[in-house]
């Protein structure tokens, strides 16, 4: 079976771009004819067998004019290179793009089937993240392209079961086929667990290219600024200036801004713990799958977070709770004593890239061979 593994986005995001290098990785473990492909524009020298360099912007439109018709152009561009990969493979996985017609359209009109991929409630994170114009317009075509996409698509693929349940409701009840396929990360033969720098001092570290509200990060200081507990707290991204400023204020928080994978690994040399998300119930959410956790556990950080992920309650090196300093530092000190190569291995069968890929293409097979053949519309040009 030939699988594509298609996104778009108009420039790279790291963490996506990591999640599909690490695919490939993990199919070439297996020997699986899988390939990931990233249509995007990309500054520097494209990786061949991950980056398709899209077209670039049109010198000849001015501000929103310019921008509108740049993105409108990027999607018909990008659904066309599409269109003409989609006969080469038995399977397509898109990663799914909210409020977007043309890709209810490239589905229905495609003899390949299609599985979009969720990463997240597609409604509630538009309503959170547009103002009131920009809201109407893009939760409603939301709606109807979502509708017209869950008609045509073979199945659905979610990050977490919440997700999976959303848009299972969504397109019309759980008889939907469906799969979730947690996030992942690419086990190294030997993990960077090596190295302990830790001392007396309980070291933490919170991770995030931006710390967005629902990271929770304000409930945080709330609690600090009510605690006398010795302890350094790492914050690592960029911050809103109202938490910035109050980051600042407190001698116990290093601001860190962004860093790379290298300074990133050096600093969890030193620490006891990681943070992730506390208020994801801001948009609408109980569980995630983030890539920070997985990263915490692979250089032998356990993780204290307030949202459900892929671990059993009875994995040691994941405690639920509340932004609250002080249960924070007693679960640091609860666990003070594993050692990293123990949470690193302990933590692989939920997040390794090469376990979670193989169960989905099992997954993928079944639904294909499964599948009677529909003929299909000739998809019609997209002319730029």
């Amino acid at each position: 079976m030939k699988v594509l593994h298609a996104a778009f986005m108009v420039h790279p995001i790291p963490g996506v771009m990591n999640q599909m290098q690490w695919e490939l990785m993990a199919a070439a473990e297996h020997g699986m004819d899988w390939d990931t492909r990233l249509f995007c524009r990309f500054a520097g020298t494209p990786n061949g067998r991950l980056i398709v360099p899209a077209p670039p912007s049109s010198p000849s439109r001015k501000g929103a004019v310019r921008r509108w018709g740049d993105r409108i152009g990027l999607h018909r561009a990008y659904f066309r290179w599409l269109a003409e990969q989609a006969p080469r493979y038995d399977a397509i996985l898109l990663r799914y793009n909210a409020s977007d017609p043309l890709q209810a359209r490239f589905i229905r009109h495609t003899n390949t089937p299609v599985f979009p991929i969720h990463h997240t409630l597609e409604v509630p994170e538009l309503r959170h993240s547009y103002r009131a114009a920009g809201r109407l317009i893009r939760v409603g075509l939301e709606q109807l392209s979502g509708r017209s996409t869950f008609g045509a698509a073979s199945g659905i693929v979610a990050v977490t079961d919440e997700i999976l349940l959303y848009e299972r409701n969504r397109a019309g009840g759980p008889v939907t086929p469906g799969y979730v396929y947690p996030n992942g990360i690419f086990y190294p033969v030997h993990p960077g667990t090596e190295g302990d720098g830790r001392d007396g001092t309980p070291e933490i570290l919170f991770i995030a290219s931006h710390f967005a509200h629902w990271h929770g990060l304000d409930l945080l200081l709330d609690s600090l600024e009510h605690s006398h507990s010795k302890f350094i707290l790492h914050l690592v991204g960029t911050l809103y200036p109202a938490d910035h400023a109050r980051a600042a204020a407190d001698p116990r928080i290093r601001l860190h801004g962004l860093l790379d994978i290298a300074d990133v690994h050096r600093l969890s040399q030193r620490c006891w713990l990681g943070l992730s998300s506390f208020a994801l119930e801001r948009k609408q959410m109980e569980q995630a799958c983030t890539l920070k956790v997985r990263e915490y556990l692979l250089n032998g950080l356990p993780v204290y977070a307030s949202h459900r992920d892929v671990f059993p309650d009875d994995f040691a090196y994941y405690r639920m709770g509340p932004p609250d300093i002080e249960q924070i530092l007693a679960y640091a000190r609860s666990i003070r004593s594993a050692g990293r190569r123990e949470v690193a291995e302990l933590a692989r069968p939920f997040i390794s890239k090469s376990s979670l890929l193989a169960g989905l293409h099992g997954w993928l097979e079944t639904r294909v061979s499964q599948r009677s053949p529909q003929a299909a519309q000739p998809l019609p040009t997209l002319a730029v």
